[in-house]
């Protein structure tokens, strides 16, 4: 099983008053600036790459509060149903309310990433 950390390539927006926290682009970590309900979100799009593929092949993936996985409500798993040539484009997200305490770090881990695919 392959492990890695969500890190991402540019941010859209950034509108707060704060000089702490916030999302860290290049180690995908999210710290909260102040202690309040934040919205989490991702969204992810990988091409499982040519086939033939593994009828088990899937990725996962956890949002995480201080490194610990949130195990039910913050899991996300997509198959890949199928062993043809076609590229197959798996497309899923999660989307969670969470309470944090100032200086709490949120970030997201993809876990078994087919070993042909492509994140998006």
């Amino acid at each position: 099983v392959v492990s890695t950390q969500s890190t991402w390539d540019r941010m859209f927006t950034r509108v707060d008053q704060f000089h702490f926290g916030g999302l860290d682009l290049q180690t995908g970590v999210f710290k909260a600036p102040k202690t309040g309900t934040y919205l989490v979100n991702f969204d992810t799009q990988v091409d499982s790459g040519p086939g033939p593929r593994s009828p088990e092949a899937y990725y996962s993936a956890y949002i995480r509060r201080n490194g610990r996985r949130l195990m039910f409500e913050g899991h996300v798993k997509s198959s890949v149903v199928g062993t043809d040539e076609l590229h197959v484009n798996v497309i899923t997200g999660r989307s969670l309310v969470l309470h944090l305490q100032g200086s709490d770090e949120v970030d997201i881990e993809a876990n078994n990433v087919m070993a042909d695919g492509v994140d998006l």
